[in-house]
């Protein structure tokens, strides 16, 4: 990013030059370069729907990630510690966590704004598995399924290697390949597999983790800017305010500063004081966040959205106020991606005193969003 003094001269030196407006000049200085899916659900999405011929009703190409990540969900923020007999699970999301919020999956929230009608059809068995997955495929180039990774075999060295993970969902998409199938979105990128393997590695536990995503064919295309629009409000309020029931206190802004808390907190049995007392335990901790918090926690992927969004609403005081929040948002990518980076040699403590500021960030970022009051 060039630095604010010299940024608007070089926005409008290029809106001269191209004929775009303000805003749409000022998004090619701050929309993250194109990149490979980093978003499971968003990523598998995008994919079905371009194989099955869905397209943007606005731009009439495919829906990109960012905009399938920004209409499901967006960005949130999730602290979590499970305790078990011998385990401990410390669970962290960049993401709206939307089951907690809206009592279904990321990818079918990101349906119903899309207007793709979306059946999730359990696996219970090998047998009803491949019938309904060819079917599936019969219908559709490429379908979406939920994978669980504990299961793959030649696990990949991307996965957790501890035996004690009971599960660890994630959504691919199949294609037919002759006799075999290719499965793309898993950790190691596009691999072929046998249908026995992939029977073996099929989700089987809670079908709201997910299960064989069945869509149907749009009857009326979204109004994409009202989608936007509500899809903002609701992240804001995610992140600001969370649903007021007893778990508050693990999402949005109040789990960001909970989980600094709980870093250095020595009288609490679940701080990390207790939790980590040594220097493997941290170790094991800080992958944890590594983890969970992976591509910088999910910001620069909500900045691409926002740059989108505000490109669509371009000549609206939304659009140029969007296009602010998308130079925020990648700003706040770089800080996340930099605390992550320490993390490999961070002590608790160090990570602690860094979060304060980072969240005060964050709750500025999302009080700027615009349509929270509409």
């Amino acid at each position: 990013m060039p630095r604010e003094k010299n940024f608007k001269k070089l926005v409008r030196a290029r809106a001269a030059k191209t004929g775009e407006s303000y805003t749409a000049a000022r998004a090619h200085f701050v929309t993250p370069p194109p990149r490979p899916a980093i978003d499971p659900d968003a990523g598998a999405l995008t994919r079905a729907l371009a194989a099955a011929g869905v397209l943007n009703p606005h731009s009439g190409q495919p829906f990109t990630e960012a905009l399938a990540f920004g209409l499901g969900g967006g960005i949130g923020f999730q602290y979590m510690v499970f305790v078990y007999d011998g385990w401990t699970s410390i669970a962290l999301d960049g993401r709206c966590n939307t089951l907690y919020f809206e009592k279904r999956g990321f990818l079918e929230n990101a349906c119903a704004r899309l207007g793709v009608p979306v059946r999730v059809a359990q696996l219970p068995t090998p047998e009803t598995a491949e019938k309904r997955l060819r079917q599936a495929l019969a219908a559709a180039p490429e379908v979406v399924l939920t994978i669980d990774q504990t299961r793959l075999s030649g696990r990949s060295g991307d996965l957790p290697d501890d035996p004690a993970v009971p599960y660890l969902p994630c959504p691919v998409t199949i294609a037919e390949r002759g006799a075999e199938l290719a499965v793309t979105g898993l950790p190691g990128g596009r691999v072929t597999m046998s249908w026995p393997e992939l029977l073996e590695a099929r989700w089987t536990h809670q079908k709201k983790y997910g299960g064989l995503f069945l869509f149907g064919t749009p009857t009326d295309p979204p109004e994409l800017a009202t989608e936007i629009r509500a899809a903002i409000a609701r992240t804001a309020e995610c992140l600001l305010e969370p649903s007021r029931t007893s778990y508050d206190g693990n999402f949005g802004l109040p789990g960001l500063r909970k989980w600094a808390r709980m870093l250095t907190d020595e009288k609490d049995p679940k701080g990390w004081p207790t939790l980590c007392p040594d220097d493997e335990s941290r170790r094991a901790g800080m992958l944890s966040v590594r983890r969970g918090l992976g591509e910088a926690a999910s910001r620069p992927l909500f900045a691409a959205f926002l740059a989108e969004a505000a490109a669509l609403l371009d000549g609206t005081k939304d659009g140029a106020k969007l296009a602010d929040a998308a130079a925020t948002y990648t700003e706040l990518g770089h800080r996340w991606a930099k605390l992550l980076e320490s993390t490999a040699d961070a002590d608790p403590a160090d990570l602690a005193a860094q979060l304060p500021e980072l969240a005060d960030a964050e709750e500025a970022a999302a009080l700027a969003l615009p349509g929270r009051d509409s």
